[in-house]
Order: structure tokens, then sequence, then C-alpha cells
């Protein structure tokens, strides 16, 4: 008896699948939106589920492309992305309600963008999303980091910091790069559920053929590579990386309504000075002492210098126009009391300050950065506003460089259209935290900062608050326009105070006691960022930073645990809202990234693809026959 062969089985579709359309109900897109929305939530600190960034936008790509009209992906991505970063960036709510709401919504444009190119690229062209994707989301953030001055927050390279082989390649890419490869994992998955895989040709063209095994060999190969250069840069460091100077960051944990009453300013200068004393009794002494951004609130650069009939002359005339003010007679006496200490505190303060400092470095032969205010005049005689950092060196004198805050926080430090549009100015005044105009003055130059002792000689810079968010300040403090390195490592001396909370009222606020401070998300992902920072640059990072996160972050992202002495907790992320110091060594490494030199071209250039990519999709070409899900 003899067996029958029996050949392939073949299933005929009444159509080639390249032309057909998936769509996705309006309930099941919405449902699809919220779980991609929750899943990137969760890939932040402090929850820090990073694995859940290589699927996360996988059900958002499939209900923007699914959803049958244009309008509802519009409103979903626009509502759903609005929650997502109202959510999210929840600790700006202490700082000012309005303007997070205002920012939710201004952020959920940048989703609806890159929703309308990934949308537009599938259903047009079929294009497999394994490469949309990841430019598309590229794209969009690299916009979000700059226009209106930038918010480059909740990036997803940011929530892979703790890869740190991962996160190598931005010494080349910048962490758009990392953003680049996670974003191409996740349209890999998107291509095996949509099957867009082939670019259906025209009669006489070529194929044009990106199968699953191709796709599959392609993003293996990116993530593969990525890795084994991670690792190869990590080990490089061993030779190229050696132990800078000795250096303490001072953490107090003081909230912003301590600060912004303006009661406490020798209290404030008090605490950070004591600790530093602390400090400065151990054995293992620094060869610098970094205090964090604005703990001087005070003019700290003409102030100090005046004498003290001037400054006495200062004070009875602005008592005295304090008492002419409307609001004076509004007030109890010992509100009253409260506002004319203030005054006295404003300009009488900032001279004493100055010398204690001078003494403290003298005593101590050591130098000392200081974060505080500085006023200067323009020509036409107009006061200019600075954020700023002061450098006291060990013979007791002031260096006379300061640097001066390039990059401000819109609605926090500046407000724009001050003078080219006063009315719209005023308006966009009400969403910040203030009742009265606070904008301060850009900074013109990256400075860079010397110090040496004996035969030991060092530059850095300083980056102030969301200056080390932003990559260009951390750059350009880094490698000089010659591409030559000019910092041997940075700082970053921040004021988080903004983002606490307390339980104390009204009384005991007055008192001066603080109650129980409790941190927000805000810290650790600040922190998160500032690591990037120092791969990209390959420079080491010290922080001190009011509430915390105070820490050292060596040139390939890595924390040092603990310090040479310390009286913080030993696991930087556990340091939030502690009070204290760390000593320890910057490390100083001899490479120069590629990326110092570039900077952000691989993002720009993912923002021209983009913009090509909807060029193209201009030219209709739609696949009608659909597949009701």
């Amino acid at each position: 008896m003899t067996k029958e062969k029996t050949g392939p089985m073949i299933i005929n579709l009444q159509k080639d699948f390249r032309n057909r359309r998936i769509i996705v109900k309006s309930r099941t897109a919405i449902i699809l939106m919220f779980v991609s929305a929750l899943l990137m939530s969760l890939i932040y600190e402090p929850i820090g589920w990073s694995f859940l960034a290589w699927f996360g936008l996988v059900p958002w790509v499939i209900a923007n492309v699914g959803t049958e009209k244009p309008k509802h992906a519009f409103f979903m991505n626009l509502g759903i992305w609005f929650l997502y970063y109202l959510a999210n960036l929840s600790w700006l709510w202490n700082v000012t309600g309005p303007g997070l709401v205002g920012l939710a919504v201004y952020l959920g444009f940048y989703i609806v963008f890159s929703g309308w190119v990934v949308r537009g690229a599938y259903l047009k062209r079929r294009w497999p999303m394994v490469l949309v994707l990841p430019v598309a989301w590229v794209a969009q953030e690299y916009l979000r980091a700059v226009v209106l001055t930038g918010f480059p927050w909740l990036f997803i390279s940011h929530s892979q910091h703790n890869c740190l082989k991962l996160i190598q390649c931005c010494d080349i890419f910048g962490a758009y790069g990392v953003t680049f490869i996670v974003a191409m994992v996740n349209g890999f998955l998107c291509d095996l559920l949509l099957r867009p895989l082939v670019a259906a040709p025209k009669s006489g063209q070529r194929k044009l053929k990106l199968t699953t095994k191709t796709s599959f060999v392609i993003v293996s190969a990116v993530v593969v590579v990525a890795l084994f250069y991670g690792a190869f840069r990590i080990k490089q460091s061993q030779d190229t990386t050696t132990q800078g100077p000795l250096i303490t960051v001072v953490q107090e944990s003081i909230p912003q309504y301590v600060e912004e009453s303006g009661q406490s300013s020798q209290d404030i200068f008090d605490k950070h000075y004591d600790i530093s004393r602390q400090a400065l009794s151990k054995d293992d002494k620094p060869m610098l002492v970094v205090w964090p951004e604005t703990v001087i609130n005070s003019d700290f650069n003409i102030l100090p210098t005046l004498s003290q009939e001037v400054i006495d002359d200062s004070i009875s005339e602005n008592i005295e126009t304090f008492r002419q003010s409307s609001g004076y007679t509004d007030l109890t006496e010992k509100e009253k009391q409260q506002q004319e200490q203030v005054i006295k505190d404003y300009f009488s303060c900032p001279k004493k300050f100055d010398n204690d400092l001078r003494s403290m470095a003298r005593d101590n032969e050591v130098y000392m950065l200081i974060g505080a205010a500085a006023n200067d005049y323009d020509l036409k005689g107009e006061q200019l506003n600075y954020n700023s950092a002061f450098l006291y060196q060990p013979d007791g004198s002031k260096s006379d460089r300061r640097y001066d805050k390039m990059h401000l926080v819109p609605f926090g430090e500046v407000v724009p259209f001050k003078k080219s549009c006063p009315w719209l100015n005023r308006l966009l005044n009400s969403f910040t935290p203030y009742d009265y105009d606070y904008s301060l003055d850009y900074g013109q130059k990256a400075i860079v900062f010397e110090m040496s002792r004996d035969q030991e000689a060092y530059k850095f810079g300083v980056m102030i608050c969301y200056e080390d968010v932003t990559s260009e300040v951390a750059r350009e403090l880094t490698v000089s326009n010659d591409g030559k390195k000019r910092a041997d490592f940075l700082l970053n001396i921040t004021n988080a105070g903004w983002y606490v909370s307390t339980d104390a009222d009204q009384e005991q606020r007055a008192a001066g006691d603080y109650g129980k401070i409790t941190t927000s998300a805000q810290h650790s992902q600040h922190l998160a960022q500032c690591r990037l920072r120092a791969v990209e640059n390959r420079v080491g990072i010290a922080r001190s930073v009011n509430t915390g996160i105070s820490c050292f972050i060596k040139p390939d992202g890595s924390l040092q645990a603990g310090g040479k002495v310390t009286s913080l907790a030993e696991d930087p992320f556990d340091r939030q809202g502690q009070i204290g110091f760390v000593t320890d060594n910057v490390y100083i490494d001899s490479r120069i990234s590629l990326y110092s030199k570039i900077g952000d071209v691989f993002a720009i250039a993912c923002v021209v693809a983009t913009a090509l990519i909807l060029i193209v999709n201009f030219k209709r070409k739609s696949f009608q026959e659909k597949i009701d899900l």
C-alpha cells in the first residue's frame, strides 16, 4: 500500500493583508491608551519598573492606528495624556496649580503630534513601526526639550538610568539614543501585531521588503551592539578615569516657604555653616565645600561691598517706603514687625555672611562654592537679577568669576514677553508661584571656575537647578568651541524645597518649626536625568541639593554609594529629606565624548526624518479594507 504524498496547505486571502486596515472600537482604543499611559507612568522613579518601557508604547500605537476617525484619536491622545502628565508631574501642584494644568495640556499636544505621525505612516504607507515609532518619539522629545526654552522631563531614556551598559551610548547620541533603542523594540512588537511588514509596490516597481525576520535581526543587532559598546566603555573607564579632588556637598532640608518668607535668612545660613564646620572637622578634609542653590537670597555681589552707613540708609529708605504702601494698614503689628525685619535682613545680612564665609575659607584653607542671588545694571541703568554661584578661595578672597544661570525655568524664574507684550506677560505671570514679577535675567557666559592646592589644579563648571536636565548647558560647560575639554568635573547646586510638603501649621512655621517634611517623585527623577549628563560628557558630577538628593556621580553614570565621610544614608536615593553632608572624591575622565562635540545631531536628524514622513503622508494613499477588533 503506497502512501500518498501531500503538498503544502495554501490559504487564499481575498486581498493581500497589506491592503487591510485594523479598526479598533473607540471604547477599546481608550482602554488601550489608558493602559499605555499607566505602563509609561510606572517606568520612572520612585517606582522605577523600567522594563515596562520596552513594550509600554504598543497599546498606544495600536489605538492610534486603529481608531477609525482622526478626531477621535486627537481627543483621546490629548485627554488621556493630559491626565498622564497631570499625575506624573503632580509635584508641581505645590508650586503652581494653574501652571501644572496648563503645562499638562501643552505637553499633551506633543503626544498628539506623535500619534498623528504614526497614524499617517501606517494608514497611508504601511511603513513599519520599527522605523517610524523611534524616529517620531525622539522627535517629539527633542522638540519638547527646546521649544519655549523646553521642558525635558519624563523621557523614555530617563527610565533606563540604572541600566549602565545601555546608557553608555549617550556619549554618542545623547539621551535620545536610549529613547530610540527602547522605542524601536516597541515598534517591532507593534509590527508583529499589525503586520505592516511589506510595502505594497506599484506595478513595475521593485519590492521593498522588511520581513519579520529582518526586523528581528535589525532590532536585536541594535540592542546587542549598544550593550556591547556599553560594556566596552565601562571597562575602558578603568584606564581613563582617576580620582579627583575631595569635595564636601552640604544638604539641608528646608521647605521653600521658609526661604520665600525671608524671615529666616540668618537661620538658613547658620544651618549650612554648622554642617560645613562638622564636615571640615573630620580627618578627610575636602578641597571644596559646596552649598545648594540660593542659600542666600539677597544680592550677594553688591551689598557686601557697601559701607555700613549706606546699608543703614537703604534700610531706612525701604522701611519708609513699606510703611507708605497701600497694604501696610491691613497688617497686624506682628506682621509689620516681621516685614520690617525682612527688609533689615535683606540689606544687612549679606555683609555678615560674606565675612563669615571668608573666615571659614581662610581658617580651613578650603574653597567654598555658594548659591546666591546677584544684581547688576545694564548700560541703561536698569537692574538685572541673576541666580548665581560664587566661589570663595582658601586665602579668604572671593573669586572674580561668578556664574549666572543661563537656562531659566519658564514660569518659575522667568515669564516671557515682559518687554515685547506687557499685557500678555501680566497674564502669564498669574500662572507663576509668585504674586509679583519675579523674572530673572539670563546669564550670558559658561563660566568655568579654577582651584588648586599644592600640585593639584582643577577646573569645574556649575549647573544651577534644572540646568543639569538641559543637556546643552552641560555640554557648553564641559567642552569649548574648539572641541577641547575645559572642565574636569561639574557641580549641580539645586533647591528642591519647592517640591516637598510639610505637616507644620501656620503657628509652627512662624516659630521656625518645619514639621515632618515629605519629599516627592521630583527628587529621584531629577537625579536620574543628571546621571545621563555625566555619561554624555564623560564627567564626574557632585550634587548639593536642599532636601536632596545630594550625591556623587561617576563619568559612567554610576552612583557613588556612601562616601569617604558622610552623615547621610549610604544609598543616595535614601537621602531625600535628610540633613547632613557627604565628603568624597569626584572622578575625572580623560575622554572627550563625541556627543560633547556634536551635540544633538542625532535628535535633529530624527526631527528632519519626521518632517519628511509628514510631507510624504500628505500624498493620499490609504488601505481601506477593514478588520474589526
